[in-house]
């Protein structure tokens, strides 16, 4: 893959500011988390943590390559690039790329899985695809940084099959949880509407992330000159945010949906909410029938009344 140096250069700097946009969004959304929610489970905060560490890892990756490609520039164009491709920091980008990616599509299917009542096969669906996308992420890094290359096989090859998998994986989980919400309408308004919500953002989070992937594996596979970096570096920073939005915004979605992003207790919660708007939608219509029975015997008994003749009355 032929690279221009001064190409290269200004989309390294474009990758830059793209990963600082998005890190601000992080740590903006990572303070609310921890002063909003001070009473979530540690499983929770541990993994919003986590992600926070793999982000910041992120973006100092990027601003280290920036950083050595714009101070190489002044000896040249063609130092410049060589600076980026040779410095450890290109070659672990990818690695923390990755960590974020994981780590948030374990979050989605760790909700799903405790949704679905820890179902075994979805677990295991979900368990192999992480575990293949984090195993092709570490094959490309080092097969890269041992040969210094970016030639189209074999590191372009996985990582596309890497972003492949991801997509895989995003599509199985959200298809998941869309079922999961559409069989659990209730008949009440209220309820479905929120039911309703959930399931539209769902395809929305899923559709956006998918087309960013779609068009980062045709930038990899076509394009020169690390066009590929700043779609990448966006996916990234919309798969970390989709995370720190969805706990985020509990407080403000309503009885039911707060209840379903919880982390450890979706499950229960949920089905006993969906419980209870069954079992009061079935009293409802229970109540319904009971009176329109009611008043029908009643109707019935009227028309037998006027219809029966009158008895004379006893002479006194």
């Amino acid at each position: 893959m032929g690279l221009d140096p001064s190409i290269s250069l200004r989309v390294v700097v474009i990758s830059t500011f793209i990963s600082l946009i998005s890190y601000g969004l992080s740590a903006d959304q990572t303070y609310r988390y921890f002063s909003s929610y001070p009473k979530d489970a540690r499983s929770l905060k541990a993994v919003i943590a986590t992600l926070f560490l793999f982000t910041t890892l992120h973006v100092i990756l990027v601003m280290q390559i920036c950083y050595t490609g714009i101070l190489s520039s002044t000896e040249g164009h063609l130092n410049s690039i060589n600076a980026i491709l040779d410095q450890r920091a290109f070659w672990l980008l990818p690695l923390a790329l990755t960590a974020v990616s994981v780590t948030s599509h374990s979050f989605f299917a760790r909700r799903v899985y405790m949704i679905l009542g820890r179902s075994l096969p979805f677990l295991l669906v979900a368990g192999s695809l992480l575990f293949v996308a984090s195993g092709l992420s570490l094959a490309a890094a080092l097969y890269t940084f041992m040969t210094r290359q970016l030639g189209f096989d074999p590191t372009v090859i996985l990582s596309i099959t890497q972003l492949i998998v991801l997509i895989t994986l995003n599509l199985f989980v959200n298809a998941k949880l869309v079922a999961y919400l559409r069989n659990a309408r209730t008949g009440l308004s209220n309820t479905d509407s929120i039911v309703d919500r959930l399931i539209t953002c769902s395809v929305h989070t899923g559709a956006i992330s998918s087309i960013l992937g779609l068009v980062s594996i045709i930038m990899l596979a076509t394009a020169p000159n690390l066009f590929y970096m700043p779609l990448v570096q966006l996916l990234a920073g919309f798969e970390a945010n989709s995370v720190l939005a969805a706990v985020n915004s509990r407080r403000s979605s309503g009885n039911v949906s707060v209840q379903i992003l919880d982390f450890d207790t979706a499950r229960v919660t949920q089905r006993s909410t969906i419980v209870w708007a069954r079992q009061s939608a079935g009293q409802m219509r229970t109540n319904i029938s009971l009176e329109l029975q009611s008043t029908a015997h009643s109707n019935d008994r009227r028309a037998e009344n006027e219809q029966s003749p009158q008895k004379p009355a006893a002479l006194l």
